[in-house]
């Protein structure tokens, strides 16, 4: 049911993103589905908790999302820790554990044009976000980065298709067909996987931020 996010609860409310006016599939993208609802293995933690340079993991793509004029949502599962975010939330089911999991919960509660991102980019900017919402067609992904993408609606069936084959995600977008842009440079699209994935993006922002 839509409702209210209590931003001081440590877990979103299940599916408490209000639902938007449907918009036409050739239409711009007015949010970003930030996916945050992975095992995050290799880490050893999860991504939500983490902090860098003295902010949140999942707070950087938020805040790269209102830059690019976007609404953020970030897509979890129930049991996801999350810090203190303004912002709206959509849970995604508990299994299968797969990023697209999070992009059928995505589209099915809000049942319009996305902009999709994985919480773990700290580094990208509010461009190629502008830019993948603005483009039309079904699917649009990023050259490198294929989970960084535009995803419509009329791409559901599809995908809950492959996931009932347990594709890849790779596989998906290959099976979907897809119109690739050309990414930013290669250090906005460096994924937080690991430990010294962190170290090395908090060199890059020059170190923790002021409180």
């Amino acid at each position: 049911m839509p409702g209210d996010v209590d931003h001081s609860a440590p877990n979103p409310a299940p599916n408490s993103a209000p639902a938007p006016e449907p918009v036409a599939a050739n239409r711009p993208a007015r949010i970003c589905a930030i996916l945050a609802g992975g095992a995050s293995r290799r880490m050893g933690t999860p991504k939500t908790t983490i902090e860098l340079a003295g902010r949140p993991l999942v707070s950087y793509p938020v805040a790269a999302a209102r830059a690019a004029g976007l609404r953020p949502v970030v897509v979890v599962k129930v049991m996801t820790p999350m810090p203190p975010l303004d912002c709206d939330f959509v849970t995604e089911p508990e299994s299968p554990r797969h990023p697209a999991a999070g992009i059928v919960a995505a589209l099915e509660r809000l049942d319009e044009p996305l902009v999709v991102m994985p919480c773990d980019l700290p580094l990208l900017g509010p461009g190629i976000l502008g830019e993948l919402a603005g483009h039309e067609g079904n699917l649009v992904t990023v050259e490198t980065q294929p989970l960084l993408g535009r995803y419509t609606p009329a791409i559901l069936g599809k995908v809950w298709e492959a996931l009932a084959e347990a594709q890849s995600m790779q596989a998906i977008i290959e099976s979907l067909g897809t119109d690739v842009l050309a990414g930013p440079p290669e250090p906005q699209l460096q994924n937080i996987n690991t430990p010294e994935d962190l170290q090395a993006a908090e060199a890059a922002l020059g170190g923790p931020a002021p409180a």
